[in-house]
């Protein structure tokens, strides 16, 4: 719909919505961009647009090339800085897919 204002990253943090750091692209000389997924929200946003001011927002990366190995880094983001188990990690994943159409 036209009127409808798009749902920022701000948005559902405020909602009180958990969320995972994900691990998204491949970019040669990068790695992976991390991404931003929201439980019980479809899709995700790449990391760099973790406020209504993209600019403002570091895009945050695993700097390595083995998907596996980034993986592992974010599950071990996700205890470290939001205190989630894996399971609880890809729970939330697993919400924001299923709620896509």
């Amino acid at each position: 719909m036209l009127n409808e204002r798009r749902v920022t990253v701000g948005d559902l943090i405020d909602e009180g919505r958990r969320f995972v750091l994900e691990v998204g692209e491949y970019h040669e000389g990068e790695g992976f961009r991390a991404i931003i997924v929201f439980e019980n929200h479809p899709g995700y946003f790449p990391s760099g647009e973790l406020s209504n001011q993209p600019d403002a927002a570091p895009v945050l990366w695993w700097p390595i090339s083995n998907r596996q190995e980034a993986q592992r880094m974010a599950y071990s983001h996700s205890k470290a800085t939001l205190g989630l188990s894996r399971m609880e990690h890809m729970k939330i994943v697993m919400s924001s897919i299923g709620t896509q159409h």
